[in-house]
């Protein structure tokens, strides 16, 4: 009976044993497979949230307005990247219909596209363009179905439209003066020719010397002249004339609906506006030759074109002789108002050269040129910055070097100009000094022409006794000795000693 019972006892615990390891191995088996899933689970969400991440980086720089919409248009859901254009935050957008966000245009473009989609299921795409606060903008949208949403992505085109605008503005004006290029004046030719019920009128104007204003004083001023002829021109013509500049130095305008007296009148005004523009810029002459033609019943376009256009080029061949001296007067009266004592210093210089040229018993022709050469050098200060003309101190490095461009800028005027070019290397030659270490060009002794000898003296002793600003006036003895310590280095030794005679004569 106690074996049995024994046997019953240790059978019971061996199940209970075999029982609990089997529990046991279904428990970890449970808890390894429970790991696996979490482990799965957040393998999961990190791939959800790495494809989140991607998802983003893509809108971010590829997307500037994602917007999730019902079939009615509301939207259920928006993306845009910080500073797109003036969309108001998403949470004041959700909710809404297209309608109450976008201009009635756009909103029809939406509403079309929305349409096609459901009736084609393909994708659509428009573009549309705007204003916001003065400042232009584009948009390409894409707009797409999935089941019962749609997804519409908006980019930014704003670049892209400003860069056609431009190229849209340069094909039809001129960059420089706002006005018509020959391309759009040449479609108004096409267009008022084809219109047989209209009187039209064309006036054609031509810049004088715009060429020696490009070549002496720089582009920049010879721009700023055209811009001012172009200016003077909006106040001379009627709001629905048709201005151009159709070539570097010319212009013409399209009148339509006038007549001989209001057409006369016009160009009359023009030249009125000239007149003003040269008493108030002395110093910058305005030159135009004018020319203007009307047809009073059907006509060629072209026909009258080149009519006005031969009556501009008779009235500048009466003033083409005259047209460089005018210009050239100006230049010079700008020069004398940058001088320390106006037209005194040019006149004495004069005096002072001739009188050493009698004792020489220069040719006529040399005297003349040295006429010219007193009163001229110094017109190439006229393309300076006043400032380093009229600086009263000691100038600097850099501003000697710019001083010293004012020989060369000298020259082109006087090559441009027909009474000067006789003396338009003296006038580039005329800071050359006896020992070579003058400009530009560093010529010494005999290699400096005559007459640029002669105006180094004179020219000397005139400021000296004349004094500037940021030195007084010397007396006549102490000027004296300031040429004789130049003699041989800045003079010419043998020429100075004729001028100091000349200047004893005097004093006896």
């Amino acid at each position: 009976m106690e074996t049995w019972f024994w046997l019953v006892l240790v059978a019971g615990s061996v199940s209970w044993a075999v029982r609990e390891r089997r529990e046991n191995t279904l428990l970890r088996a449970t808890v390894k497979q429970e790991q696996t899933e979490i482990s799965q689970q957040q393998n999961t969400q990190e791939q959800i949230r790495l494809s989140e991440a991607r998802f983003k980086a893509i809108l971010e720089t590829s997307v500037d307005l994602m917007t999730r919409l019902d079939l009615d248009g509301v939207i259920l859901e928006l993306y845009t990247r910080p500073g797109f254009y003036h969309t108001p935050p998403e949470r004041r957008l959700v909710g809404k219909k297209i309608d109450s966000i976008y201009e009635t245009s756009v909103t029809d473009r939406y509403q079309q596209a929305m349409e096609q989609v459901l009736l084609t299921g393909r994708p659509q795409r428009f573009t549309y363009e705007g204003e916001y606060h003065g400042r232009a903008y584009g948009r390409e949208v894409w707009l797409t179905g999935f089941g019962e949403e749609l997804i519409a992505i908006e980019r930014d085109t704003t670049e892209r439209v400003m860069m056609a605008k431009q190229l849209r503005y340069l094909n039809l004006y001129d960059s420089l003066t706002g006005l018509f290029n020959r391309s759009r004046f040449e479609q108004e030719m096409r267009h008022f020719g084809e219109d047989e019920q209209c009187s039209v009128g064309i006036v054609v104007c031509d810049l004088d010397g715009l060429k020696l204003i490009n070549d002496t004083l720089g582009h920049e001023q010879g721009d700023r002249q055209l811009v001012d002829v172009a200016d003077l021109f909006k106040r001379c013509f009627r709001a629905e004339d048709h201005i151009a500049r159709i070539g570097g130095d010319e212009f013409a305008a399209i009148l339509p609906n006038v007549d001989d007296e209001t057409l006369t009148a016009i160009c009359r005004k023009i030249g009125q506006e000239v007149d003003e523009y040269n008493l108030l810029l002395p110093n910058a002459r305005l030159g135009l030759s004018i020319g203007h033609a009307m047809r009073g019943c059907p006509t060629d376009m072209n026909t009258l074109f080149i009519e006005a256009e031969n009556e501009m080029y008779r009235q500048k061949q009466l003033r083409d002789e005259n047209v460089h001296q005018f210009i050239l007067d100006g230049m010079f009266q700008s020069v004398e108002a940058r001088d320390y004592f106006k037209s005194g210093h040019p006149q004495r210089v004069e005096e002072y050269a001739v009188k050493l040229a009698v004792v020489l018993e220069l040719s006529s022709e040399q005297v003349e040129n040295l006429h010219l050469l007193s009163r001229y050098h110094d017109i190439g200060n006229v393309g300076l910055d006043e400032r380093i003309v009229m600086k009263p101190g000691r100038l600097t490095t850099d501003e000697r070097q710019e001083i010293a461009q004012h020989c060369e800028i000298g020259c082109r005027i006087a090559r441009c100009v027909p009474a000067l070019v006789p003396v338009a290397d003296l006038i580039l030659k005329h800071h050359e000094q006896w020992d070579g270490s003058g400009y530009p060009l560093g010529l010494q002794h005999t290699d400096i022409p005559l007459e640029c000898r002669i105006l180094a003296i004179a020219d000397a002793y005139e400021v000296m006794t004349a004094g500037r600003p940021y030195r007084h006036a010397l007396s006549k003895t102490e000027a004296i000795e300031e040429l004789r310590r130049g003699a041989g280095t800045q003079f010419d030794p043998e020429l100075l000693k004729l001028f100091l005679q000349v200047l004893e004569s005097e004093h006896e």
